[in-house]
């Protein structure tokens, strides 16, 4: 028996007892399931930043001393946050001078209440007496010099009545004006504190601690 092995690429060759027969090598082949995804294309750049929307932030008061700085260039800042406090003692006297004052308002507003209600009563006693003195003097039981007083009197009340009721209007415009002071002394002293008014990055710093704030 004679045997004779060939081989060459990708086949072999088998010759016994006068028969061949190929053996062909067959490569391996791996299945998967076909699925979409995602695919990402990135790219470097190269630049700076520059910001969407500039805010200047400053006071709103002038002449009150800078005793803090909050943030610094590159701090990020949220709306609301303090930037840099003032000194608020001026303004704060004169919050609570304001505060004095307004009270003050509100007691002259009660009082000329009052004085309208006195000048009411005494109008009312003066016009029934100028009534019952005019019955009086129809039938003949009250002379002429009572008449002139009851006139004169009932005259004087309605002149105290007007008088009163002017008093009261002044009054009620003296404390507009004592509300206005201190709804004024309020915000005043708000704006001691300068705030970020709106999300971001502080990207430059003019002020200095001891300077004087200056509006604008």
């Amino acid at each position: 028996v004679l045997a004779l092995m060939l081989s060459w690429p990708g086949a072999a060759l088998t010759q016994t007892a006068g028969a061949v027969e190929p053996t062909l090598d067959l490569p391996l082949v791996t299945l998967t399931r076909a699925e979409p995804s995602r695919i990402e294309a990135r790219v470097p750049v190269s630049g700076s930043l520059v910001a969407r929307r500039q805010v200047q932030v400053h006071a709103n008061v002038a002449g009150y001393e800078i005793i803090k700085i909050s943030a610094e260039i590159g701090d990020r800042a949220q709306t609301g946050d303090v930037l840099a406090p003032l000194s608020d003692e001026g303004l704060s006297a004169r919050l609570a001078q304001a505060d004095a004052e307004y009270r003050r308002s509100e007691a002259a507003v009660r009082q000329a209440e009052s004085q309208i209600d006195n000048a009411v009563a005494l109008l009312t006693e003066a016009a029934s007496a100028l009534e019952r003195t005019r019955s009086l003097r129809q039938s003949g039981n009250a002379s002429q010099a009572v008449m002139d007083q009851a006139i004169a009197a009932e005259a004087t009340a309605q002149a105290a009545s007007a008088v009163a009721s002017n008093g009261l209007g002044v009054a009620q415009a003296a404390l507009a004006q004592a509300d206005a002071a201190r709804r004024l002394a309020r915000l005043d002293l708000r704006y001691a504190q300068i705030v970020a008014p709106v999300d971001g990055v502080i990207v430059a710093r003019n002020a200095e601690l001891g300077a004087i704030s200056i509006t604008g």
